[in-house]
């Protein structure tokens, strides 16, 4: 960040002094500019009257404003210290200052109804307008905080919203999409396979480049589960397997937070009583002695709309480690035998290791009643500009 000395715009200036004015907002240090992001940085302190598990009374934000202000982005960020450290709904992943600015990653999103909003208009922005707009925000932002701190971020009636994954670090598979036609329609089939881990039978699309689809998900004994409806698949380009694990629900770290790394799954699988190291533990003989890259998909029943009953399954793509033969020296006290190269493992690739995540969402949800052929188009236009893995729904259409 590149701060400079400069005079702070009149607009900006107006929409601060009335936040000022505001009883639950303190400044916390003088706006300072950032000349590479062309933006000014305003610290507040912003309190609340009832604490939560995640929140606390009083916690500390980063308030970036464009300079082009009242238009341009004003967007709320827990600071370094003193803030959230937590993931809610409503929010970007809020992940560390790894870049020393002062501030997490976890935008708040107070420009979209929450705590059962229902319509539009309720947040509107007061785009254009210096004394109004800032204000706004600073006020959508304690409602946020309260809501956050009550568990009422997401009422029932609210559209179902998928925790935010972690961005892929790999370049050669940051570009690589896992598409699957899940809808409502067969959410059936998978009555009897809650828990259950078998095979994803992975394929090219034909027109589309990176991107692989999901033929069929077969159980352990060799029976089809569901089936690929969409344009016939092909043989994929270099070796690739696919592994699907069905979990209960909805996979988050509470409140809202998608496992980053082996540790935090194995949070999330203890919350619901899912056993993550028994299941990976049956999973690395197969891994020992393939040769292709493996994908384990992780998929849990989804709602459309909170308070509803689940109505299709959503699944998350991760690239999984690629591990060594049986052999070798295994950890300090134990035998060269299973156990031991399970124990060699978990320590060297699975105990707090990131997620490797092939993708980030650009839908956030399900693509419903579009025809194929077109999406398809869209679909590969942005797949040249960021990673995804999205549900692909009514293929059938193609």
């Amino acid at each position: 960040m590149t701060e400079v000395i400069a005079t702070m715009p009149r607009a900006i200036e107006r929409g601060l002094l009335l936040v000022r004015s505001l009883a639950s907002c303190g400044v916390a240090q003088e706006p300072r500019f950032d000349a590479s992001a062309r933006q000014w940085i305003v610290s507040l302190w912003l309190r609340i009257e009832q604490a939560g598990e995640f929140v606390g009374t009083q916690t500390k934000w980063c308030v970036l404003i464009d300079e082009t202000y009242p238009y341009g982005r004003v967007a709320f960020h827990p600071a370094a210290e003193g803030a959230l450290t937590s993931t809610f709904p409503h929010q970007d992943r809020n992940t560390l200052d790894h870049e020393h600015r002062g501030w997490r990653h976890g935008k708040l999103c107070l420009d979209s109804p929450f705590r059962g909003e229902h319509r539009t208009t309720i947040v509107h922005d007061p785009v254009g307008d210096a004394d109004a707009r800032l204000p706004w925000h600073t006020e959508r932002a304690l409602a946020w905080l309260s809501a956050a701190a009550a568990g009422r971020l997401l009422a029932p009636g609210d559209p179902f919203e998928c925790p935010s994954r972690p961005l892929q670090k790999q370049m050669e598979w940051a570009a690589l999409g896992v598409v699957h036609d899940e809808s409502a329609r067969g959410f059936h089939a998978w009555d009897s396979h809650r828990g259950a881990i078998g095979t994803a039978k992975l394929g090219a699309i034909p027109g589309v480049e990176k991107a692989l689809g999901v033929g069929a998900f077969v159980d352990e004994n060799g029976m089809t589960i569901r089936r690929w409806e969409g344009r016939p698949l092909t043989a994929p380009d270099g070796a690739v397997s696919g592994i699907c694990w069905l979990w209960p629900q909805p996979i988050v770290v509470a409140p809202w937070h998608a496992p980053g790394s082996w540790g935090e799954l194995r949070r999330a699988g203890r919350s619901m009583g899912v056993d993550v190291d028994a299941t990976l533990r049956r999973l690395m003989p197969s891994l020992r002695k393939g040769k292709s890259d493996t994908v384990l998909l992780l998929g849990y029943p989804i709602p459309m709309r909170m308070g509803s009953t689940p109505a299709e399954v959503h699944w998350d793509a991760v690239l999984l480690p690629r591990l060594a033969p049986a052999g070798g020296k295994p950890p300090d006290g134990f035998r060269p035998n299973a156990r031991g190269w399970w124990q060699r493992d978990r320590t060297s690739h699975l105990r707090t290791r990131r997620l490797s995540f092939t993708c980030k969402p650009i839908t956030g949800g399900r693509i419903v009643s579009k025809r194929a052929d077109g999406y398809l188009q869209g679909f590969a236009t942005r797949m040249s500009r960021c990673s995804v893995s999205v549900p692909w729904a009514r293929l059938s259409q193609s």
